[in-house]
């Protein structure tokens, strides 16, 4: 009853553009509530931006959602949008598509995020009325999908999802997470295709772990796709699975594929996979986490490649077999004994490293070059405004 009194207060509220509420973990939310929330913020017409978490809320179900996609529905002011259901395992397909055919009446939004993590009963037909709705949001730069071990999400509702990508035009960034789902090589080539018509995509992270059923055909494809994009700044993949050392060499040849596509001549990609076993669990829970990407450095494995001179930064996670991590570590140890790691620097080396700092020298000139040019400018400027001050007391 106080909660519902709270959300209906909501309404009184009219100068408000920005709302954050986060009820993870209330697991006594249920309809009753949802629907005062959703009539308490669809009074709110100068609402711009909102972020609402029900994480662990499970109680939460499809007639929530078709109540909070009512009240959201109304807010044509919206164009930032980020809502989250993890572990709320009582919505599915229905109440997807009442969300999408809600948020279909906000033309203006320009970024949206929806959260489905362990959401089990959602597949393919939540994903398909997703693909359908994306039409409606012409505007969008930025969408964030998250279905976290949905796995009944297969390669149907992917490529549904992935037709329904080319309406995205103006789409710059998009992060996908299909961690666990059960598609496979058909569905990973339509995301393919579908990603490659969106021109405008500067960034581009896809979470395909434990996506088993995919295979060097479908990372082949991705690849082509992917390599349409030409003003693409940073590819983020997670891709942990167990290659065989074929599959292996497959994928490092795809990278340097990738690589080439946008015009970098030298192969930069490195695959970290040096860790041991015994941090292999924690490292997967770190580069799946649906809330971060694999960052470069760390003990998860993910593959840094160093910007070139286009900025273009690709990562990627694998993970070696046992016995081809012992083989390949033997066979280094071999070839460059310990005794070698420690020779002083060559003298190509240390040429390298005097042109680079003589580069970022010829760099810092530059900058003070521009700072004393626009000190000047302003010299000048300020100069005019004290001739313009002097005119106007003579006048006076």
């Amino acid at each position: 009853g106080g909660l519902a009194s709270f959300f209906q207060g909501l309404g009184a509220l009219l100068d408000l553009t920005t709302v954050d509420l986060n009820f993870s973990g209330c697991s006594k939310i249920g309809d009753a509530g949802v629907k005062s929330l959703g009539q308490g913020l669809g009074a709110l017409p100068n609402l711009t931006t909102i972020a609402l978490s029900l994480d662990d809320c499970r109680q939460v179900g499809n007639a929530c959602l078709a109540s909070l996609a009512q009240g959201l529905g109304a807010l044509l002011n919206l164009t930032s949008i980020n809502l989250s259901f993890w572990d709320c395992d009582g919505i599915g397909d229905i109440g997807v598509t009442s969300l999408v055919q809600g948020l279909g009446a906000l033309p203006n939004l320009t970024g949206i995020s929806l959260e489905f993590k362990n959401c089990g009963e959602i597949g393919d037909g939540g994903v398909t009325s997703l693909g359908e709705g994306l039409g409606a949001w012409l505007n969008l730069t930025t969408i964030d999908l998250n279905f976290w071990d949905c796995d009944l999400i297969g390669d149907r509702g992917v490529t549904s999802f992935s037709n329904g990508l080319g309406a995205l035009l103006n789409l710059t960034a998009i992060t996908l997470n299909l961690h666990g789902c059960k598609i496979g090589n058909a569905g990973l080539a339509s995301l393919a295709q579908g990603l490659g018509a969106l021109r405008s995509l500067t960034a581009v992270n896809l979470h395909l772990s434990k996506c088993d059923k995919i295979g060097n055909i479908g990372l082949i494809s991705l690849v082509q796709g992917l390599g349409a994009l030409l003003n693409l700044t940073r590819i983020s993949l997670c891709l942990r699975k167990k290659y065989s050392a074929e599959g292996r060499k497959e994928v490092i040849a795809l990278i340097k594929k990738l690589e080439t596509s946008f015009g970098v001549g030298h192969p930069n990609a490195l695959l970290d996979d040096s860790r041991s076993e015994d941090s292999e669990a924690s490292s997967q829970r770190e580069c799946e986490s649906p809330e971060r990407e694999c960052e470069p450095g760390e003990s998860s494995g993910a593959a840094l490649v160093e910007p070139p001179g286009n900025g273009v930064e690709f990562s990627a996670t694998m993970v070696e077999p046992p016995l081809a991590r012992a083989l390949r570590w033997l066979t280094w140890i071999c070839f460059w004994p310990p005794w070698s790691w420690f020779r002083p620097q060559s003298e190509d080396s240390l040429h390298q490293r005097e042109a680079s700092l003589r580069q970022r020298e010829a760099s810092l000139r530059q900058r003070e070059a521009s700072l004393r040019q626009r000190e000047a400018s302003l010299g000048q400027r300020e100069a005019a405004l004290d001739q313009r001050e002097a005119s106007l007391g003579r006048s006076h």
